[in-house]
């Protein structure tokens, strides 16, 4: 990777995962697709119905629209995946159609712009289910925050399913109908911030998105005066026994590159909406 003239962070990041991948290896943890390749296919079709399918059935949307037995379809379309940490599953806005379930590890569900987490998922959750279920672009960003196996379902493999089952698929299609108007209330979904049914948090009606640009400007400021420093090798007292280089490094400094963003609480950027004040009664002169 060195002669590659990769950076030193993404060949950290193979390295780790690789490691990863081959310590599982070493200590026989297989990934389940490597064993079940070498079942044949009726053998491999049984247990995929029985470990795969039992997360399906935690989505309680595929519990409500389809019965056992087309969840055991659903399951050989399946796929799984090992993600490493700080990669980003999707972004918000993104047009991709793909339900995840948490094999697992964990993920945190976030919005991009300003970095706030809405909440971590953990083994036994899925997400995505709003992209799969009504072709709408993402509602939110989504990152692990260490290794994590997901079962991935994408939807055309289960628009090509359907196919066989008119009545299931006719329910499939009424359910993207009753979500165009942001309602979600059928797909079990809550708010992250106010915690009820029916929207996401961007779509919330009681908490909106406030952006002081203002306290940003002061805050990165005030960060920049008292964190950055200028360093200067030559300008440190030497003994005298201690031989200077003759190519000391000059001006090292400290500047406001090196200033990260910092994780916020969705309550620090969203804050409850304001009502329009009711109109006072006058008295009729």
């Amino acid at each position: 990777m060195k002669n590659a003239n990769l950076p030193y962070n993404l060949r950290f990041r193979v390295r780790r995962y690789l490691d990863h991948i081959l310590g599982s290896i070493k200590y026989d943890k297989l990934n389940e697709e490597e064993i079940t390749q070498l079942l044949s296919e009726p053998l491999k079709n049984e247990v995929f119905r029985l470990t795969r399918g039992k997360i399906v059935k935690s989505c309680k949307v595929f519990k409500q629209l389809y019965n056992s037995k087309l969840i055991g379809k659903i399951s050989n379309n399946i796929k799984q995946s090992t993600l490493a940490p700080d990669d980003v599953v999707f972004y918000e806005n993104e047009n991709s159609f793909r339900l995840y379930m948490i094999s697992s590890g964990s993920v945190e569900v976030f919005q991009k712009e300003t970095n706030s987490i809405f909440k971590v998922l953990k083994k036994g959750d899925y997400f995505g289910e709003i992209a799969f279920f009504t072709m709408l672009p993402r509602q939110a960003s989504a990152r692990c925050l260490e290794f994590a196996n997901l079962l991935m379902l994408d939807r055309e493999d289960l628009d090509t399913l359907l196919k066989k089952y008119p009545e299931a698929k006719s329910l499939t299609n009424l359910v993207q109908q009753r979500c165009q108007n942001n309602e979600f209330a059928v797909l079990g979904v809550r708010c992250y911030l106010c915690k009820k049914s029916g929207h996401v948090a961007l779509k919330c009606k009681e908490n909106v998105l406030f952006v002081d640009h203002q306290a940003i400007k002061d805050n990165w400021v005030k960060l920049r005066s008292e964190h950055c420093k200028y360093v200067n090798p030559m300008a440190l007292e030497t003994p005298p026994t201690i031989r200077r280089s003759k190519n000391p490094q000059r001006k090292t400094s400290f500047s406001s590159r090196h200033i990260l963003g910092i994780p916020r609480e969705p309550q620090e950027t969203f804050v409850p909406a304001q009502k329009d004040p009711v109109p006072s009664k006058r008295a009729p002169e």
